[in-house]
């Protein structure tokens, strides 16, 4: 019975059978040898023996076309905006005008970046103009120091720049950790400078009162001849008496 299955199989994808159901007039028979087995054959040895088969009609499925190849479908723009740069980039802490004290950990460094960072991009951290390699002071030196953000491409090209932070970094010398009293080795940060009241202008000043003139010049008596004779006669009488 097997071998019937076997050859049934192998007859259904014969040409014989194609060729039956496209109309040409090819029958198959079906007989038994002189050991009993069914044999299925197309040319039996003794046609009045053999008992044709009616095999049904294979099923089909017609092959539709090829759908055409297009392009792609460009990306819808309301699903992915264009870029239109960072609107917000900002050193968040510390804050500008802040004082840190004796740091013995790293000093953290915390951005804002509205939107949020694109791919290819980074942020680089500058103290003084120079990158850092993270996002925090390593050991400050002590003095002032003035800190910025950048986004990077992948070329290293600046994207955006935030605006200045400067903090001033203060460190115990060693003159003055005698008298500096025990604390607990943790970097503080101070109050921003404040800027001090305008200066006030002065009063202008007041001009002296002027000056008065005096009472004019009486004049004085003439000379009388009386006076001028006496004189005379008295230089002569000291004269004679010589």
């Amino acid at each position: 019975m097997r071998v019937c299955l076997i050859f049934l199989l192998l007859l259904g994808l014969s040409p014989a059978w194609a060729d039956e159901a496209s109309g040409r007039d090819d029958t198959i028979y079906r007989t038994t040898d002189k050991n009993g087995n069914v044999v299925f054959t197309d040319n039996p040895a003794d046609k009045s023996r053999a008992e044709p088969v009616r095999l049904r009609e294979p099923n089909t499925v017609p092959m539709k076309a090829p759908l055409p190849v297009g392009e792609p479908k460009a990306a819808d723009d309301k699903q992915q905006p264009a870029f239109q740069g960072y609107q917000r980039l900002a050193i968040t802490s510390p804050e500008d005008q802040a004082t840190v004290r004796n740091p013995s950990s790293p000093v953290p460094v915390r951005i804002s970046l509205e939107p949020a960072l694109r791919d290819g991009h980074r942020l680089v951290v500058l103290d003084n103009g120079t990158p850092l390699q993270g996002q925090a002071l390593e050991n400050p030196n002590r003095g002032s120091h003035t800190l910025q953000v950048e986004v990077r491409d992948a070329s290293g090209a600046s994207v955006a720049r935030s605006e200045p932070v400067v903090i001033y970094v203060h460190r115990t010398s060693v003159s003055q950790q005698g008298r500096a009293s025990g604390g607990s080795g943790v970097a503080t940060y101070g109050a921003p400078a404040r800027l001090g009241s305008p200066a006030s202008v002065g009063g202008a000043a007041r001009f002296g009162a002027p000056a008065t003139t005096g009472p004019p010049a009486t004049p004085g008596r003439a000379a009388t001849p009386s006076s001028v004779g006496g004189a005379s006669s008295s230089s002569s009488s000291s004269s004679s008496s010589r």
